[in-house]
């Protein structure tokens, strides 16, 4: 995956993401191994004793097994490259620049160019502005 467009905060997420599969996929391997030694032993323990019964069932669960581990072996392979992949961007990401944007700043940056807002004057303006309007009726006979 391509997390290169990601902020840190969700790409950090997702790497995060990716390792505790990985975990989870190594933990599962292991406990498969696990089983089939334990049931290799139980299947040689039944032939030992002549439970071919036994042993039969074992098998199947050992067979089982044997078919489901190169499967995790293959997830955790790829969550290993794809982990390796995101981590790489992970690290581009958290070294690029950040722009960052100071309001506060920015709005004194403004007043210098163009100067502080009089709201006096403005007020004063609305005042005419409403004189002459009263005025322009009156000339009209609207009033």
């Amino acid at each position: 995956m391509d997390i290169s467009g990601l902020d840190p905060a969700s790409a950090k997420a997702y790497v995060t993401e990716v390792l505790t599969t990985l975990k989870l996929t190594i933990t599962k391997r292991n406990e498969l191994l696990k089983e089939r030694a334990k049931w290799k032993n139980r299947m040689e323990l039944a032939a030992q004793n002549n439970r071919f019964d036994l042993q039969k069932e074992a098998a199947l669960r050992f067979e089982q097994i044997t078919r489901d581990l190169p499967g995790i072996i293959a997830e955790e392979k790829e969550l290993r490259l794809e982990l390796d992949v995101v981590k790489g961007q992970l690290k581009q990401i958290q070294n690029q620049p950040r722009m960052t944007i100071d309001a506060d700043m920015l709005l004194s940056q403004l007043e210098m160019i163009v100067g502080e807002k009089d709201e006096l004057a403005d007020q004063f303006k609305d005042a005419e502005a409403q004189i002459e309007l009263e005025q322009l009726k009156k000339d009209m006979g609207l009033m």
